[in-house]
């Protein structure tokens, strides 16, 4: 399990994105992100303030697809938690 805060910038919040990545690409156990990454996931996500524009938010989703993609399971795949 990771804790993870991500600064308010989209700048400060790229070297935590690159972070993630990398260690996503070698983990091989099962893993779980809880944490407050200071940025949404799509334009509907976020409530009351400025309207979301693509490239605030193009870094974090992109992280989201490839982690996604990276680690999805198949339907029917089993998993082993030992």
């Amino acid at each position: 399990m990771t804790m993870a805060y991500a600064y308010n910038t989209k700048e400060g919040r790229k070297e935590l994105w690159e972070s993630l990545m990398a260690y996503n690409v070698v983990c091989q156990l099962p893993w779980m992100i809880l944490g407050d990454f200071n940025s949404v996931l799509t334009t509907e996500d976020r409530i009351g303030g400025y309207p979301v524009v693509w490239s605030e938010i193009e870094d974090f989703s992109e992280l989201y697809c490839n982690m996604w993609f990276h680690r999805n399971v198949l339907p029917g795949s089993k998993i082993n938690l030992e």
